[in-house]
C-alpha cells in the first residue's frame, strides 16, 4: 500500500458519506436534514482522524516491524529486511536505508549505538543476488557507525562545560551531510569507481577510530 492508496481511499469513504447522506435526504427518511448533516461531519471528522493515525503508524510501518538491528550485526542484514513502503518522494529511487544513532545516559556513563531501522528501510526490489545495491545502502550504516564512533570519541574528550546533546546535534549534523555527499558523488552507487573510493575511504575511517568501537562509554 502507497499514501496515494491510502489518500484515495479516505477520499472515497468520505465521497460515499456525503452521497448516502444526499440519498438519505431526498428520500426523505425521518432523520431530519441536520441530524443528516450532523452525522456526515462526525464521519469526516472520525475519517480523518483515523487517516492521520493511520500514517503515523504507517511511517513506524507497525504492519511489518520488525527491530532496529544493532551495527555489530550487520552482516546479518539483506534487501529482505528493507520492510517498509517507498515515499511517493522517493519512487525514482532503488532503496533506501534508515540507519540511526541513539544515545543512553546514565549518571555519567552512556550508551551510543548505530541502529539499521527494517521498518523504516524500503528497497523496490528482494532480490539477493543484488550485491551492489544492498553494498552502497550498507555504506550508509558504516557512516552511521563511524559518526557513533566519532560521537564516543566527543563525549569521553569533552569538558564538563560542554553538554551531550549539543555534541550529538553537532555529530547529526555532520553524519547528514556525509550521507548526502556519499550519495551525490557515487550518484546513489551508480558510479562503480566513486563507489569502491568511498568504501574504501569509511573502512579505513573505521579502522581509525576503532578503539571507539566499544558501544558503552564510561567517564
Amino acid at each position: 500500500m502507497t499514501f496515494y492508496t491510502l489518500i484515495f481511499g479516505c477520499c472515497a469513504i468520505s465521497l460515499l458519506v456525503l452521497i448516502l447522506s444526499y440519498i438519505l435526504y431526498r428520500k426523505e427518511y425521518k432523520l431530519g436534514l441536520n441530524i443528516i448533516w450532523k452525522a456526515t461531519e462526525y464521519s469526516l471528522i472520525v475519517i480523518t482522524t483515523l487517516g492521520i493515525i493511520y500514517l503515523i503508524l504507517l511511517d513506524i510501518n507497525f504492519l511489518n516491524y520488525q527491530k532496529p538491528i544493532p551495527h555489530h550485526d550487520w552482516e546479518s542484514i539483506s534487501l529482505e529486511d528493507f520492510k517498509a513502503f517507498p515515499r511517493p518522494e522517493d519512487q525514482k529511487y532503488s532503496a533506501r536505508i534508515c540507519s540511526k544513532i541513539t544515545v543512553n545516559k546514565d549518571g555519567d556513563n552512556f550508551e551510543v549505538v548505530a541502529k539499521f531501522y527494517p521498518a523504516q528501510s524500503w528497497s523496490k526490489y528482494d532480490s539477493p543476488n543484488l550485491d551492489r545495491l544492498l553494498t552502497h545502502e550498507l555504506y550508509h550504516f558504516h557512516l552511521t557507525e563511524l559518526y557513533a564512533r566519532k560521537l564516543r570519541k566527543a563525549l569521553l574528550e569533552k569538558s564538563p562545560s560542554i553538554d551531550w546533546k549539543y555534541l550529538k546535534k553537532l555529530n547529526t549534523e555532520n553524519l547528514n551531510q556525509e550521507q548526502s555527499r556519499y550519495d551525490k558523488q557515487t550518484s546513489h552507487g551508480i558510479l562503480l569507481g566513486e563507489q569502491l573510493n568511498w568504501q574504501n575511504k569509511i573502512d579505513s575511517l573505521l579502522q581509525q577510530y576503532e578503539k571507539y568501537s566499544d558501544t558503552n562509554i564510561y567517564l
